[in-house]
């Protein structure tokens, strides 16, 4: 498992008490690489792999996996497009070194991508619609789905959108707007960026099945739920009973004039993105997705959120 600390977290929860072990092997071994600097992992840089593949090949070798997981990406969206390059090595080339070296040894190779492959201009998505990036992180994405793909015909490309739920690194949305609100400060979303908020333990399981089940190509996993950023924000602020009048509402084109005037450079995104799931759903007739009050009552009975409400 590479990268995004909040999603191996989870995964390496639902596959070691899964079908994932009865599947591949009576007592399977996880391994967890990260850039970042936390305990049970070990270093493993998706830059330095794409750069010097003898990286790559030492770590398969030294791991054996059955299935590797591509969770790790450059995802800061406004950085990557003053350092296209990176973007492009970190989301591209180096799961497409990986996904090559893992067709060869018949490992199964999970990719996760974004919504922001496609223009927002008539989300939500199904996995067929034409894509059309519009910005260089959703561009360099849409490199890594296609470049895994072709390393690799055999690989699960996994489209999500705003993850939010139990992460220790505190990184994802949900973390940010409720540490912010918790300690006083106002916060800023917009109120036409709509999109599907997906709960990470939905996204864990929705993964895990799909492998189980050796499904190959593209498969949306997300909610189901389709609102902006504001809305899902108040709506969080609601059940947590935080003061929502911290929540400050902004226009895309708000957002630009403000970062022009602040000389910040702003990536360009769509407004009408998110994904639809009715393939993955046929997939697994069985699982439904949490709406979101669910999700963070689910998320308010684990430990991971005490330090969020209290």
């Amino acid at each position: 498992m590479l990268g995004a600390w909040g999603q191996i977290i989870l995964l390496e929860r639902k596959c070691t008490r899964s079908i994932f072990n009865k599947i591949y092997t009576k007592a399977t071994n996880i391994h967890r690489f990260s850039t970042h600097q936390v305990s049970n992992a070990v270093n493993f840089c998706l830059t330095d792999a794409a750069t010097t593949p003898d990286i790559a090949f030492e770590l398969i070798a030294t791991t054996q996996p059955k299935v590797m997981y591509i969770c790790g990406a450059k995802t800061w969206v406004d950085g990557c497009e003053s350092d296209e390059a990176a973007a492009l090595i970190v989301n591209a080339e180096a799961p497409r070194l990986l996904a090559r070296i893992a067709h060869h040894q018949e490992i199964k190779v999970v990719y996760f991508s974004t919504d922001y492959v496609f223009d927002g201009q008539g989300g939500p998505y199904g996995e067929d619609a034409a894509t059309a990036p519009l910005n260089v992180y959703g561009k360099t994405k849409l490199q890594g789905e296609e470049r895994v793909l072709a390393s690799n015909p055999n690989a699960l490309i996994i489209r999500t959108t705003i993850i939010y739920g139990p992460d220790a690194l505190g990184k994802n949305f949900v973390c940010q707007l409720v540490n912010a609100l918790k300690n006083g400060q106002r916060f800023t979303c917009s109120t036409d960026q709509i999109s599907t908020p997906t709960y990470n333990e939905d996204l864990a399981d929705m993964v895990v099945q799909l492998v189980g089940k050796e499904c190959s190509g593209i498969y949306n996993c997300v909610g189901t739920e389709i609102l902006s950023r504001y809305d899902f924000a108040v709506k969080v602020a609601q059940y947590l009973r935080l003061d929502e009048t911290l929540i400050d509402p902004i226009t895309t084109e708000e957002e630009i004039q403000r970062c022009k005037l602040n000389g910040r450079a702003r990536a360009t995104r769509g407004l009408k993105l998110g994904l639809a799931m009715d393939k993955t759903l046929a997939a697994l007739p069985h699982f439904k997705p949490r709406c979101i009050k669910d999700s963070l009552q689910h998320w308010m009975d684990c430990q991971d959120v005490n330090s969020l409400t209290k």
